[in-house]
C-alpha cells in the first residue's frame, strides 16, 4: 500500500464514521420528537450526559445514562416536541472517539389541566462528543446552549 493508498482508506474511513454521526443525530432527533425514549436511551454510552444551558450559562436541565430519555419523558409529559439538527461541524479524531456541534432547534408544547398550551420556541449549538465501538456509535455527551428561547400560549 502506498501511502496515497493509505490516505484515501483514511478519507474514506473517515466519511464512513462522519455518515455514522449523520445517522446517530437523526435518530436523536427523531426519538425525541417521537417519544421513544427507550430507543432515545440506548443512543447514549453507559456514562452518557446531556446538559442544556441558558444563554447566560445557567444550568437550566440536566440528565444522565441510562435515563437521559426517561428523564426528558418527566419534564415533557404529554406535550409535543419537536427536534431538528442541521449545519453540524464532526471531527473524528479515532476509530472511536470523534465530536462535533450540531444547530438544533426545537419546539416544545406543553399543556396543563386547565391551562392553556404552553409554546417554547428555542434554538442553540449542541456541542457532542462520541465513543465508537466495534463502528457502534454512541454519544459521550450533549451540551446544548440556547441561543434563543421564545415562550407563548395556543
Amino acid at each position: 500500500m502506498t501511502a496515497g493508498d493509505a490516505d484515501e482508506a483514511h478519507d474514506l474511513e473517515r466519511l464512513v464514521i462522519v455518515e455514522s454521526l449523520h445517522g446517530l443525530q437523526a435518530r436523536l432527533c427523531r426519538y425525541a420528537s417521537s417519544k421513544a425514549w427507550d430507543d432515545f436511551d440506548r443512543l447514549f454510552s453507559a456514562s452518557g450526559q446531556l446538559r442544556a444551558y441558558d444563554d447566560d450559562g445557567r444550568l437550566v436541565f440536566f440528565a444522565d445514562a441510562p435515563t437521559i430519555g426517561h428523564t426528558l419523558a418527566e419534564r415533557f409529559g404529554d406535550g409535543v416536541l419537536v427536534v431538528s439538527a442541521n449545519l453540524d461541524e464532526l471531527t473524528v479524531h479515532s476509530r472511536t472517539r470523534a465530536d462535533g456541534v450540531w444547530e438544533l432547534d426545537y419546539l416544545a408544547v406543553l399543556t396543563e389541566p386547565g391551562a392553556d398550551r404552553l409554546r417554547i420556541q428555542g434554538r442553540g449549538y449542541a456541542q457532542q462528543t462520541y465513543e465508537g465501538h466495534d463502528g457502534t456509535w454512541v454519544i459521550r455527551s450533549i451540551e446544548f446552549t440556547r441561543l434563543l428561547v421564545e415562550h407563548g400560549h395556543t
